[in-house]
């Protein structure tokens, strides 16, 4: 599992904000201790055999859901705005994320 940090641009406004990522190399327990939020991917295989990537939310102070709904969070990979897809499991881990980009890109769409 990857652990991506998630930092806030400085000219992030009150209604939503973006967020960027970058690989920090260090483990889960690391990043729940030393960033406010970050990501988490999970691997997924369909009937064909293509693996798909999706991210989880993970926050350090607890989320409620309308909170956790501000952010728009780049991607890892491709830096496209990531989709929600997914519910928050509790406060702390929150909601669960595809990318459009690299999901078109892997089904052949693009």
């Amino acid at each position: 599992m990857a652990v991506f940090g998630l930092h806030k641009p400085n000219n992030a406004d009150g209604r939503f904000v973006y967020l960027s990522s970058h690989k920090t190399y260090s483990s889960e327990d690391y990043a729940k201790q030393n960033y406010k939020l970050y990501l988490t991917d999970e691997l997924d295989k369909d009937e064909h055999g293509r693996i798909f990537t999706y991210y989880r939310l993970h926050a350090m102070d607890a989320h409620s859901p309308e909170q956790a709904m501000r952010y728009s969070i780049c991607c890892p990979k491709c830096g496209a705005v990531l989709r929600q897809i997914g519910r928050s499991l509790n406060y702390h881990d929150l909601g669960l994320y595809e990318c459009p980009e690299c999901s078109a890109e892997k089904e052949g769409r693009n």
